[in-house]
C-alpha cells in the first residue's frame, strides 16, 4: 500500500505545482489563438494569464476574466434555455478538444 500512496503523493505534488499550471495556461491560450489551419484567429475562450513574478510552486496569481461561471448559469435571470446551454457547452468542449489535440499532435 505504501508505494501506491507514495506514487499518489508525487502525482498530487506535480498537479499542485502552480508554475507548471501557469505554463499549461500559456500553452492552452496560445493553442486557442489559432484555427485548425494554423491561421491566427479570435480565441473562442478566454484563458487567464498568470501575473509574471507572482507565480510560484505554491501560489498562482492570474488576471481577472469577466464572465459567468458555468456552475452559475442556472442562476441567471432569466435563465438560459436548455438549447442555449447545450449549444454553449458543445462550443466549449469543441474549442478545448481542438486546442488540446493541437498541443498533443
Amino acid at each position: 500500500a505504501r508505494p501506491v500512496f507514495s506514487e499518489l503523493g508525487e502525482a498530487l505534488e506535480g498537479e499542485l505545482d502552480f508554475l507548471k499550471e501557469a505554463q499549461a495556461m500559456d500553452k492552452l491560450r496560445a493553442s486557442l489563438a489559432f484555427d485548425t489551419a494554423g491561421a491566427a484567429s479570435t480565441p473562442p475562450l478566454r484563458v487567464p494569464k498568470a501575473v509574471p513574478g507572482l507565480a510560484s510552486r505554491r501560489v498562482l496569481v492570474m488576471d481577472f476574466v469577466e464572465g459567468t461561471p458555468l456552475s452559475k448559469l442556472g442562476t441567471l435571470s432569466p435563465p438560459p434555455s436548455p438549447e442555449l446551454r447545450a449549444y454553449v457547452g458543445s462550443r466549449i468542449v469543441a474549442a478545448l478538444g481542438e486546442a488540446y489535440a493541437r498541443m498533443i499532435f
